[in-house]
């Protein structure tokens, strides 16, 4: 998952676990960052077109039967839902600079992002077992849930364990000392 470190970065930044020049780490990287989710979206979205177009033009039948499913009524929603949650909303929210440098925006799209990688994955399983019911019930949930639990935990124990700030690096103190300046 791309955003999954970019999510925890900014969750690190926003609960100050790089001290105080914090702030400093925002900007360029940050904007960087950005950036790269933004092509990283924009690349899913051009692979998920050529598969589309490319089964769709060679109308092979062994091939056209994946997407039956997910092209009728009970699923269709979901279908073109997973372009706009992975690709139009992150695309047209990340094209400016200054929602790029913003820790809530960025936070709101790898939260998004990540809810259309998992809505993803659903749709490349769960159509092909249930072809006119969306079961999306509570072991669903739950395991979804389950998973980001898990995940939390590994990763705050291995965070826990190390300084998150490397001591005596000339870098980060010259940029705290821009930033205590006002620079």
């Amino acid at each position: 998952m791309r955003c999954a470190p970019l999510l925890t970065l900014i969750l690190l930044i926003k609960h100050g676990a790089f001290g105080p020049g914090a702030k400093a780490i925002g900007g360029e990287p940050l904007h960087t960052l950005g950036t790269m989710l933004l092509a990283f979206s924009t690349f899913w979205a051009y692979i998920w077109t050529c598969q589309y177009l490319l089964i769709w033009y060679g109308n092979i039948p062994e091939e056209v039967t994946f997407y039956m499913p997910r092209s009728n009524s009970t699923w269709l929603w979901l279908f073109l839902g997973n372009v706009f949650i992975n690709w139009i909303i992150p695309f047209f929210t990340l094209l400016p600079r200054t929602s790029k440098r913003s820790l809530k925006i960025m936070q709101a799209i790898c939260t998004l992002v990540i809810i259309g990688h998992w809505l993803d994955i659903y749709l490349l399983v769960m159509p092909s077992k249930y072809e006119n019911a969306l079961p999306l019930g509570p072991i669903e949930i739950g395991m979804a849930i389950g998973v980001i639990g898990l995940i939390s935990l590994i990763i705050m124990r291995g965070l826990s364990r190390l300084p998150l700030v490397p001591t005596h690096d000339p870098v980060i103190e010259y940029r705290r000392s821009l930033a205590a300046h006002g620079h």
